[in-house]
């Protein structure tokens, strides 16, 4: 069923988020989870939750030889 933008489309919303609500035995969230490993060389690194690209922070110290 297609319903163009308006107050009929917006109370079914509504009534499925009360639902959902109302009857889901979870929590809707998110939780990411992430293996990381990193060599001995890589300084200043800090894993950031939030942060897609946290590579670009990253300095990697070439070590004398």
């Amino acid at each position: 069923m297609l319903l163009p933008e308006g107050k009929e489309r917006t109370a079914l919303y509504r009534k499925m988020t009360e639902l959902a609500l109302a009857y889901a035995p979870w929590m809707l969230g998110r939780n990411p989870y992430a293996n990381l490993i990193a060599q001995p060389w890589l300084k200043g690194y800090k894993q950031n939750p939030f942060v897609k690209h946290e590579w670009k922070f990253y300095d990697v110290v070439r070590s004398p030889g």
